[in-house]
């Protein structure tokens, strides 16, 4: 799943209208992404001009929650 990097985020809306099921929205000059709605198509990563939407890969809070599960089991 797509992420948005806040500190990138000029909050332009390119993502939101590329969307095809709403899952993006801007506020407070900030795009977010609704995880529930998300289908993890991609359209959203390469569209913003800005870089702010990356892979779940280069998140640092998703490698910290994955690494956490793992160790769980």
């Amino acid at each position: 799943m797509p992420w948005i990097k806040q500190s990138e985020c000029v909050g332009c809306g390119a993502c939101v209208n590329v969307c095809p099921v709403g899952a993006i929205y801007v506020e407070k000059g900030k795009a977010f992404i609704n995880e529930e709605k998300c289908i993890h198509c991609g359209k959203c990563l390469n569209i913003c001009p800005f870089g702010a939407i990356q892979h779940n890969s280069t998140n640092p809070n998703f490698k910290k929650n994955a690494s956490h599960s793992k160790n769980k089991k």
